[in-house]
């Protein structure tokens, strides 16, 4: 039904299109039967999100999120798609849901493809959101091989269609393209198409990060804060001044607001990290990248110990203790370079408690 051509009726779903985006697509094109009840349930579903958070505010824990009305509809929508087009849950949820893939929060999702946004318009004559630009690891489209495009300012869910839109119309190139070696590129799109498989086909969104994979990936991105500094790939790859969050943000909060603000340059930074430590890029590959990208190379010239004891640096020993028993499933990883990176993850907590100890018994002599 879903794929059937647009009627007046019902609008056909574009490829990977998200549930608000086809929603909102239809009522302003008034392709719905009862497109006025279909607007005003479609209204109440995003405008909470717009009163719920006042502009400027930040989200502070990774309990405190909105409803995700992106890929799943609320009540009062999914009653009136099922009296008038006798739609289920289940069957909107196998053309509509996040098939266990790991999202970041639906506010912050802004990063999207300039090519797959010009295609839509052409074809749809609206704007397109796709669900695969909702991914925590999209960097690169997946279809064109470009890095996904941001515009300079976050808006309201309510407003992210035409912001995008006008955003597109009045920039249309943003520079970064050009910089981007094939083989950075190529690396890339390897190792977030591995991270998406293994999220989805392997734990199916039981881990809260996706998978122990993901987790490596967030704290290489884990977000600034006035007491604690960002992750390497945030601040290696920021191509802007990084404002430090002034709110004591534990460590599982900065990870997650790392992974929501950062854009595409820092996601590629990462993921070619994380693919050389589990193997996905080899050591040779990763040298060649390090040539085109000379932040990478700064990055993987220090030891995989060293690294691992640099992502950990500004966390404290319950939180590193927590972050341990996430990753217990890489205990008897026999990879060479990923062993070395959790020995350093491992270690510096107890190197750092055998400091406070010394200093303490130090203090105890004076």
């Amino acid at each position: 039904m879903f794929d059937e051509p647009s009627t007046k009726s019902m609008p056909k779903v574009a490829y990977d299109e998200t549930l608000l985006s086809w929603m909102t697509r239809g009522v302003r094109q008034g392709k719905f039967l009862n497109n006025h009840l279909l607007a005003r349930a479609l209204e109440d579903l995003v405008l909470p999100v717009q009163y719920w958070r006042p502009r400027g505010f930040e989200i502070q824990s990774p309990e405190a999120t909105l409803p995700d009305m992106e890929f799943e509809p609320g009540e009062n929508l999914l009653k009136l798609l099922s009296n008038t087009y006798e739609l289920s849950k289940t069957a909107i949820n196998q053309r509509f849901g996040s098939n266990g893939h790991w999202n970041t929060s639906i506010e912050y999702r802004t990063l999207y493809c300039r090519v797959c946004f010009d295609e839509a318009l052409t074809t749809t004559g609206g704007v397109v959101w796709k669900r695969s630009w909702c991914r925590a690891t999209a960097a690169y489209c997946c279809l064109h091989g470009v890095p996904l495009s941001q515009p300079l300012t976050r808006p309201e869910v309510i407003q992210r269609l035409d912001h995008v839109l006008l955003h597109h119309v009045r920039v249309k190139y943003d520079g970064y393209e050009e910089h981007v070696s094939r083989l950075c590129r190529n690396l890339t799109l390897r190792v977030q198409c591995w991270l998406q498989d293994v999220e989805c086909n392997r734990w199916g969104g039981v881990h809260i990060f996706g998978s122990p994979y993901n987790l490596i990936y967030a704290i290489l991105l884990s977000r600034r804060t006035v007491h604690a500094r960002g992750g390497l790939a945030t601040t290696s790859f920021g191509q802007k001044k990084i404002s430090c969050h002034r709110s004591r943000l534990s460590f599982f909060q900065r990870l997650t607001q790392g992974i929501c603000e950062s854009d595409a340059v820092q996601r590629s930074g990462a993921l070619l990290i994380v693919g050389w430590l589990f193997g996905r890029i080899s050591t040779s590959e990763i040298e060649k990248a390090a040539i085109m990208e000379p932040r990478l190379g700064r990055l993987i010239t220090m030891s995989p110990k060293t690294l691992g004891r640099e992502a950990v640096v500004a966390v404290n020993n319950q939180e590193h203790y927590s972050m341990l028993e996430l990753l217990s499933y890489f205990h008897n990883c026999d990879h060479p370079v990923f062993s070395d990176f959790f020995q350093g993850l491992c270690s510096y907590s107890f190197a750092r408690k055998s400091r406070s100890y010394a200093h303490r018994d130090g203090n105890a002599a004076v």
